[in-house]
C-alpha cells in the first residue's frame, strides 16, 4: 500500500478525524511523510481546528472524503440543451 491509502484508510477509521500526529501514530507511517503526502491528496480535507492543549498552536483535524461508487459524470449545455460532456 503507498502512503497515501493508508492514510486514507486510517481516516475512513475515524469519522471524526485525525490531527497529522494522530495520523501518523495510528497508521505507523513517518510525520514527514503523512504531512508531505496528505496535502497532496484530493480527497483529505481540513474540517476543523482543535484548539491546543498547551503551548501548540491550533492543529488541523483532517478528514477523508467518501467517494460516491456511481458519480455522474458531469454535464455542459450546448444551444440550451444539456449534453454529456466525453
Amino acid at each position: 500500500m503507498t502512503t497515501a491509502e493508508i492514510i486514507r484508510a486510517t481516516l475512513r477509521k475515524h469519522n471524526d478525524g485525525l490531527t497529522l500526529v494522530e495520523i501518523a501514530e495510528q497508521s505507523g507511517s513517518p510525520y514527514r511523510n503523512v504531512h508531505r503526502v496528505i496535502k497532496n491528496m484530493a480527497d483529505a480535507y481540513i474540517d476543523r481546528w482543535q484548539s491546543p492543549a498547551s503551548s501548540f498552536p491550533y492543529q488541523a483535524v483532517w478528514c477523508v472524503v467518501e467517494v460516491p461508487e456511481n458519480c455522474p459524470h458531469p454535464t455542459k449545455e450546448k444551444n440550451g440543451k444539456r449534453t454529456e460532456s466525453i
